[in-house]
């Protein structure tokens, strides 16, 4: 009987290790095809992510690209545009120094040797009301050109640049809109390309313009 109750025993404890044993195995294969998916699972992420990064790299830089082109594009239009201002003002220029110096070579003349005879008339018949009142227009009428001619374009902006040219524009401003101009310009100022005096010098004319005619101010 303890024989027998031996070998059953053996048999029972056997019969364990041979579960334990297989259970062992299926663990190991449960554990290695857990692994195996994982593992799987990783790098499918890895190559999606990858994926996914090369996507959004290449959709940044097609729009850093296309940024590159409109800022380019928005480059060209303001060069086209500056250099089509540029052009403007200087036929603008080119129209004003014309027309200034047709009215001081032309009209200027004219009225000059019209009040010229004027005053050979008032020397030979002598002075009255029509001929004083002619002259006092006629006078204005020169003024009035002399100023119009130097507003359209100022000589001393050719001959002695936009300094001088300012210098004379603003007393000659202050003495007809009665306003009082304060401006610190420097002796020595020196000259600049043609383009950049003459728009200083239609700044400083549109400056003034506006405040003669909206601020309303007697000093500037």
């Amino acid at each position: 009987q303890v024989v027998e109750l031996g070998n059953e025993a053996d048999s029972v404890t056997q019969e364990m290790l041979d579960n334990e044993q297989r259970l062992l195995v299926f663990r190991r294969a449960l554990s290695t095809s857990l692994y195996t998916a994982i593992l799987y699972i990783l790098v499918v992420a890895f190559i999606v992510s990858l994926a996914l990064f090369y996507a959004y790299y290449r959709l940044l830089e097609d729009e850093l690209t296309e940024r590159e082109r409109a800022e380019g594009r928005a480059l060209e239009s303001q060069a086209a545009a500056r250099d089509l201002s540029m052009r403007l003002l200087h036929v603008q220029d080119e129209e004003r120094r014309k027309f200034s110096r047709e009215l001081h070579d032309s009209l200027g003349q004219y009225l000059a040797a019209a009040k010229m005879s004027l005053d050979a008339l008032v020397k030979r018949q002598g002075s009255d009301e029509l001929l004083t009142g002619a002259l006092s227009y006629l006078e204005q009428a020169m003024t009035e050109t002399r100023t119009i001619s130097y507003l359209l374009h100022p000589p001393q902006l050719d001959e002695a640049g936009v300094g001088n040219a300012a210098r004379g524009y603003l007393e000659g401003f202050s003495q007809r809109s009665g306003i009082q101009i304060q401006c610190e310009i420097a002796e020595n100022f020196p000259r600049l390309p043609r383009h950049v005096e003459l728009a200083l010098f239609r700044v400083l004319q549109e400056c003034l313009t506006n405040i003669h005619r909206h601020a309303k101010s007697d000093r500037a």
